[in-house]
């Protein structure tokens, strides 16, 4: 039992939808869109089928800025999780600044997080004591703890377009102030560093349809992710639903080894993009999920730019 506790792994909440949750990703995110400001919500239900149910809530907001003539954003995002049973209860809120440069057609920007994390363990039993007068297991009960700790995340991005490809590639670590993070008294643990590596390239195939293909590696000590695959959609114009694109998507997940299969089907009504998507359950563990693993929602407002744009128009007679 000692010996396997080194084969142990753990994760901090995450998004099958990452692309969807932009600034649980990468603190470089805020403000990365089209628009003045943009709302996310996010819900994640993984395992109902094992009674342990990991339930996942996500609101964010940003905002961009316009200061002397520099590109700032600013946001923030509030994070409602509970794990298993017994029940871990984390309740997180960041806020979240990024600014952007462009240099000679790369846009780049530089994001920073500081956030406060409160834990909860609620009371709980295991049959852990055993007694040699009734030859059974007893009962021990184990009492509530709380932790909280300041929490801070740093990241970086960059865009490029080249010919018919948007290019965009972003790296963040988070916990770099190696929080402490342990509960019954013990206040030695400290946070590891996670690290996530996220890569994209959309293109047009033809008018309206477009493919959008990525891959995400994720690193937190022993515990590693790998996602891979793409997103298709079309732009469909003059309906009287006001439906401005459908899209789709399919994603392979890999955590040492494979973990699930991903499908995701989302529309954009207005100025909302709605999506959903499934994760099936390949792991050895699907014996006892029946290849159920999680559902997901997002929802995503973005508002319509009112920043003017200027360009140069290359002729001398203008």
């Amino acid at each position: 039992m000692f010996i396997l506790t080194n084969l142990l792994m753990g994760q901090d909440i995450h998004f099958s939808q990452y692309f969807n949750s932009p600034l649980n990703v990468n603190p470089a995110q805020t403000g990365n869109f089209e628009g003045d400001w943009r709302a996310v919500v996010n819900y994640r239900d993984q395992w109902s089928a094992l009674n342990l149910p990991y339930r996942t809530t996500m609101a964010s907001f940003d905002q961009q800025l316009s200061l002397n003539h520099e590109h700032l954003s600013v946001g923030g995002y509030l994070v409602n999780d509970r794990s298993g049973n017994p029940v871990l209860k984390t309740n997180k809120v960041f806020i979240s600044g990024a600014y952007y440069k462009t240099i000679s057609n790369h846009y780049l920007s530089v994001g920073l997080q500081i956030g406060y994390v409160l834990k909860r363990i609620d009371q709980y039993t295991l049959n852990e004591d055993w007694s040699q007068v009734d030859g059974a297991f007893k009962a021990k009960s184990y009492p509530d703890d709380m932790l909280s700790y300041l929490d801070m995340n740093f990241g970086v991005n960059w865009k490029h377009r080249i010919n018919r490809f948007d290019l965009e590639a972003g790296f963040a670590l988070f916990h770099i102030n190696h929080p402490k993070e342990s509960f019954f008294g013990d206040r030695s643990s400290r946070s590891p560093m996670r690290s996530i590596l996220d890569v994209s390239a959309k293109t047009d195939l033809a008018s309206g349809l477009y493919v959008k293909p990525g891959v995400m590696l994720y690193s937190l000590r022993g515990a590693r992710d790998f996602m891979l695959g793409s997103q298709a959609g079309i732009a469909i114009q003059g309906n009287r639903f006001n439906v401005k694109d459908i899209h789709g998507g399919l994603y392979f997940r890999a955590t040492n080894p494979a973990d699930a299969i991903i499908a995701m089907l989302g529309v954009q009504v207005h100025k909302f993009a709605i999506n959903f998507s499934y994760d099936v359950n390949v792991s050895s563990l699907n014996k006892y999920t029946n290849s159920r693993g999680a559902f997901e929602l997002s929802i995503v407002y973005t508002s319509i730019s009112t920043i003017v744009k200027t360009f140069t128009i290359p002729c001398e007679r203008i």
